[in-house]
């Protein structure tokens, strides 16, 4: 049936009838967003059998109907294929008066999902959460909206989604994989929902992910839209460009997203503390940090179509291509002490670049509203080169006393291929697939002499999960099967590898307001083709920096529970975590025939345990104000043969946001704190940022400052429970203090009929298969 013409016949041809009474309003969903061509009937509410009217709805959702006498009552039915149909009783008083009908999607039972009066559905597996219009007026963009989710930090500047100690954030738009430079383009009033899984689904666990999120948009049917986003600095070479168009044509969608990134930088400094035994002699060095340039700069094109067929299928076909470039020079006055002393001029030379081009093709078929088939296919190829220079002359004749090269080169190419089923009963929704991917590696390294290394890595990943919810009982059960495997014949390094990856989740709604949840599952970490490079970048003449082709996978044992409170204005939880893993893959030291190497290996055990608490609160009725806290506690422990060390630390944050009218004010600080990993204890700098933006219609204007009242941006690294080296480093980057910025965003859209848009999923391969200190 041509449902355009039933549109323009039902709105614009007139009916002739006795009465002139009309029964009007408006279809939409449970966000709030209209549905198109739904269909409405008028029935006689005495004879349900009987039919006096009917019409469908038009692309804002309206419909509009005639009645013959206004002291009568009918019923009122709205139906659309997806939805449940709804039946209202109309009588005398609802004449003339505009009726809004609500319409729930045919998958969303009772049974799975709760809505509360707080804009949000709790599911037994993920939470939904829509945006009020003071939330889309005061969000500068589509990643600045998701700052509305509890446990979720967003940083605008650094376009960073992380959850608030630091634990990575996996994001798909629509279900289609996606990142945070795909959400900056996002208006925040072309969001029509945003779905939080606090604990990752059963096919994300090949993803050491701490949450996931899927932003779903609403869909144009006509027109499209376009964004401007420029956020530069004024006091130093930082910049995040994005400019990006959509343009809608009833089904289908062609969007296309430029970005450039880059630091430039002409003052930083890297102080170092040096002293290691090697062939029985000992060496001991200081080197104090010159002013040194560090630039590098990302060039991001994404082209995609999208082919949307209502309650039938969807395909996505996107193309992107990134292109990065790195360059990072290290001057420094070199003391030797020992064994003979002198001093020194030094310079590190690191240059990394790399061409990405991606393809990705998925397929999503509804075979029916409670059967949904996807299949997902990505192709990539890595071309990559990195060079490697390091050399010290006399400060005295300025003879060249050291003289150590490195470079490697070659290409990767990556096929990821993802099927997933899915069905939802009256109570519990399944879901099974198959995940597989094979990596191929051609390297040529250069050292003393030149040689190439091939290598193929490959994974495939078998599984199910079951969720539901029995009362107040939410729960969740996975399990997968894991093959891995690795061959290079060159490095005469292979390994086979098969785990089980259970999972298990639990919530219990003690009341409205208090939840208590806990997760348990075990994952496989896999050594990346980076980590297995044997290419060397070296850190001084006697000290280098290489992959081992020796690694191999282990398994991860996580456990958590947590406890949530939401007491009016007021919200918190507390998480007590435990993460175990055998043969874990961590930095190591060790002496070799020619050097002091840096690598990593698999120890014997490692057991981080860490205790978090955050807090959320508006003092204000009206909201205009949230203060925001979290602290975490940590211990790591690490083992390796008769060797165990430990060490604890905190981190713990503070922000706040003000909105007043037209402007918003951010504010944030964050502790310098320290990480354990291996024999290595490294730095979480300190940061701190004020930021204050304008929003008028489309265009929003901000400034702020990053690191006021710094010196420099600071990141300290020492050695921790190495016998082999004593190593400690101070990187300061005196560009980024006091950082003075600007953005600039502007949004608009030609052409304003939404739907919803449907979900699907995506994966991309984001290891370059080439080692790097970048």
């Amino acid at each position: 049936m041509n449902y355009k013409l039933l549109v323009l016949l039902f709105l614009f041809v007139p009916v002739f009838v006795k009465g002139q009474y009309i029964i009007e309003g408006q279809i939409v969903d449970t966000t709030n967003y209209p549905i198109a061509i739904a269909n409405v009937l008028l029935l006689r509410d005495l004879d349900t059998l009987t039919s006096i009217g009917g019409t469908v709805s038009d692309f804002e959702g309206r419909f509009r109907l005639n009645v013959t006498d206004s002291l009568e009552d009918y019923l009122l039915r709205a139906s659309c294929i997806g939805f449940k149909s709804v039946s209202t009783k109309i009588g005398s008083k609802e004449i003339h008066t505009p009726i809004r009908i609500v319409l729930m999607p045919q998958n969303e039972t009772l049974d799975q999902v709760e809505i509360n009066a707080k804009s949000i559905e709790i599911y037994a597996d993920k939470k939904v959460y829509f945006s009020s219009s003071f939330d889309r007026r005061t969000s500068v963009n589509g990643l600045d909206l998701l700052s509305l989710i509890p446990d979720i930090q967003v940083d605008n500047l650094m376009a960073k989604v992380s959850t608030p100690d630091g634990g990575s954030i996996k994001i798909l738009i629509n279900g289609i994989s996606a990142n945070e430079t795909d959400l900056l383009s996002l208006k925040p009033g072309d969001i029509a929902s945003i779905e939080h899984y606090e604990l990752p689904p059963a096919r994300y666990a090949m993803y050491s992910v701490s949450g996931v999120l899927n932003v779903i948009t609403k869909k144009q049917i006509i027109g499209g839209s376009g964004v401007l986003n420029l956020q530069n600095a004024l006091t130093t070479g930082f910049g995040n460009d994005i400019v990006g168009i959509k343009l809608n044509r009833v089904k289908s969608q062609f969007s296309f997203n430029y970005k450039l990134s880059y630091r430039k930088y002409s003052n930083r400094r890297l102080d170092e503390s040096l002293s290691f035994w090697f062939d029985s002699t000992e060496y001991i060095k200081r080197k104090t940090g010159l002013a040194s340039p560090w630039n590098n700069s990302v060039n991001e094109f994404s082209l995609q179509y999208l082919h949307f067929n209502q309650n039938s299928y969807s395909l996505s076909i996107k193309a992107n291509v990134n292109q990065y470039s790195y360059s990072k020079n290290t001057i420094q006055h070199v003391l030797n002490l020992k064994p003979l002393q002198s001093e020194n001029i030094g310079k590190n030379a690191l240059q990394n670049y790399y061409f990405k081009p991606t393809l990705d093709i998925y397929y999503l078929l509804d075979i029916d509203d409670k059967q949904s088939l996807s299949i997902n296919l990505v192709g990539t190829n890595y071309n990559f080169l990195t060079d490697n220079l390091y050399f010290e002359s006399s400060v005295l004749n300025d003879d060249t006393l050291i003289y150590e090269t490195s470079n490697a080169k070659g290409n990767k190419y990556s096929l990821i291929g993802e099927s997933i089923y899915t069905i939802d009963l009256d109570k519990t929704k399944i879901s099974a697939g198959l995940w597989h991917t094979s990596a191929i590696s051609h390297q040529i390294l250069s050292e003393y002499n030149e040689s190439s290394i091939s290598s193929v890595l490959r994974e495939t990943y078998f599984f199910a999960e079951i969720v539901g919810r029995i009362k107040k009982l939410s729960y969740s059960s996975g399990l997968g099967v894991s093959f891995n495997s690795f061959n290079s014949k060159e490095l005469g390094s292979t390994y086979n590898f098969i785990s089980l990856k259970p999972s298990i989740k639990v919530k219990y709604r003690i009341s409205d307001n208090l939840d208590m949840k806990f997760n348990y599952n075990i994952s496989t970490i896999n050594p990346t083709l980076s980590q297995l490079s044997p290419n060397i970048v070296y850190q001084d003449s006697l000290l280098v920096y290489s992959g081992n082709p020796g690694l191999s996978p282990f398994l991860s044992h996580y456990t958590s529970l947590s406890i949530s409170l939401t007491k009016g204005r007021f919200y918190t939880t507390s998480t007590l975590s435990f993460s175990y893993a055998k043969n874990k893959i961590l930095p190591y030291f060790e002496e070799t025939s020619n050097y002091i190497l840096q690598t990593n290996i698999n120890y014997n055990a490692s057991l981080s345990t860490e205790l978090f608490i955050y807090a959320q609160y508006f003092p204000i009725k009206s909201k205009w104000l949230k203060v925001s806290f979290f602290t975490q506690f940590y211990q790591t422990s690490n083992e390796f043969n008769d060797n165990r060390w430990k060490y604890n630390g905190n981190i713990s944050t503070v922000s706040l946001k003000a909105t007043l009218k037209s402007w918003v004010l951010n504010f944030y600080y964050q502790n310098n704190s320290y990480r354990l990993q291996g024999q290595i204890l490294k730095s979480i700098p300190s940061v701190t940022y004020l930021e204050v933006f304008w929003k008028h219609k489309n265009l929003t204007l901000g400034t702020g400052i990053r690191y006021p009242f710094y010196n420099s941006w600071t990141q300290n690294y020492q050695t921790y429970s190495s016998k082999i080296v004593d190593k400690n480093y101070s990187e300061r980057i005196f560009d980024n203090a006091n950082m003075i910025y600007i953005n600039i965003v502007y949004n608009f859209n030609f052409g304003k009929k939404y739907q919803r848009s449907s979900a699907s999923s995506k994966n991309e391969d984001e290891d370059s298969g080439i080692l790097s200190t970048d």
